[in-house]
């Protein structure tokens, strides 16, 4: 048995928290792995649910640490790391392989996460300070552990962007023989691919946090704001989800335009692969990814994305200069490239979904882990 752990996991009232490790972990159990989850909180007193057949556990580091000790776990996984989950792991006396999954915000430092909005009033700069002394003790507290724990540990990211920010910041060793570069898993049967009819290309979907600047969804609005000189922009149709402070402020110029239907809403699964099959293009420009799953499953079912070439956003696009946007511009030009050529729509939608397919279907992603965990 193995756990995976994390700083808080899916619940019937809760689905969509770290829904990613949550498909991680289905993954691991179809391919017959027996895990289970822990999150590990400031406070004692394990509790324990299930969910979707998945035992779940909370407790403090001490709970863990009589958790792995009972169960006699083999090795743990962990996603997020922090000081809750560091503490756990050194009040486990048997050395075990500690898997160390590295996603961004744990590894970067507050001036590599600046974007716009974030100080435009007292309460969100006050915010800002307090986030940024964290993530600078976070940070050391990772490379004293990593330093100076019994454990073995070896390190999954999802990009090579990524690896060398964690590698620079943690100051831990870069040698391929502790690092794997795995890809979040996106579900083929969750996003499956139908070609799409040359008509979708008038019909744009957003779905996105909107809780800070990195996720660029201004850029968004300026991109649909552009597209009104379009000859056909009356047929095209617009679709935006999301949430977050910045959603009433961001969105505001567009509420006046007909064909742009606005939610403020998160939408679950279900309802991204109905939308997925409803439209035709992924409006996600972003000014920092580690891979951008949203765009990954929005390419898995047909959709073509205008997107930033930046941070990891290269290394999950396929090799076609038809799809590179450095500018703002770029990406209104191709948006226009789209909606003008049916047949440049279809060809680069296949090859999308082809592309993101064999980078994160499951060979290539949970099968790698598991492989990498029984194999350790």
């Amino acid at each position: 048995m193995f756990v995976v752990l994390a700083p808080d996991y899916p619940s019937p009232e809760n689905p969509s928290v770290n829904a990613f490790v949550h498909s991680r972990i289905l993954s691991y159990k179809q391919q017959g792995t027996e895990v289970a989850a822990f999150v590990v909180t400031g406070a004692g007193g394990k509790t324990q649910y299930e969910y979707d057949g998945v035992p779940v556990y909370r407790g403090s580091p001490e709970d863990f640490a009589r958790f792995a000790a009972e169960t006699k776990t083999a090795f743990a996984a962990v996603h997020f790391i922090d000081e809750n989950m560091i503490r756990a792991l050194e009040l486990v006396e048997k050395p075990m392989p500690v898997f160390i999954f590295v996603h961004g915000a744990e590894a970067l430092y507050w001036y590599e996460r600046i974007f716009p909005g974030m100080l435009r009033s007292p309460r969100l700069l006050a915010g800002f300070v307090k986030g940024a002394f964290y993530g600078v003790y976070r940070i050391r507290t990772i490379r004293r552990f990593l330093a100076e724990t019994r454990h073995t540990c070896r390190f999954i990211t999802v990009s090579e962007w990524m690896k060398e920010k964690a590698v620079k910041n943690w100051r831990c060793s870069g040698a391929s023989a502790d690092w794997e570069i795995i890809p979040n898993i996106v579900s083929e049967e969750r996003f499956p691919y139908r070609e799409k009819a040359p008509e979708m290309r008038l019909r744009f979907l957003t779905s996105r946090s909107f809780d800070a600047g990195k996720y660029a969804n201004d850029l968004t609005v300026k991109i649909i704001l552009a597209l009104r000189s379009h000859p056909r922009f009356a047929e095209m149709h617009f679709t935006i989800y999301g949430k977050g402070r910045l959603f009433q402020s961001t969105l505001a110029p567009l509420r006046s335009l007909e064909n742009v239907e606005i939610h403020e809403r998160f939408v679950n699964a279900a309802e991204i692969a109905r939308l997925h099959a409803e439209n035709g293009v992924f409006l996600c420009p972003t000014r920092q990814d580690a891979q951008g799953v949203s765009m990954c499953e929005a390419m898995s079912s047909g959709l073509v994305p205008v997107t930033l070439y930046n941070t990891a956003i290269p290394e999950y696009l396929p090799e076609d200069e038809r799809l590179v946007c450095r500018s703002l511009d770029d990406m209104i030009a191709l948006t226009r490239r789209l909606v003008d050529e049916p047949e440049t729509f279809r060809t680069l939608s296949g090859l999308c979904s082809r592309f993101i397919r064999e980078k994160c279907g499951a060979e290539n992603t949970t099968e790698r882990e598991r492989k990498l965990f029984l194999g350790m």
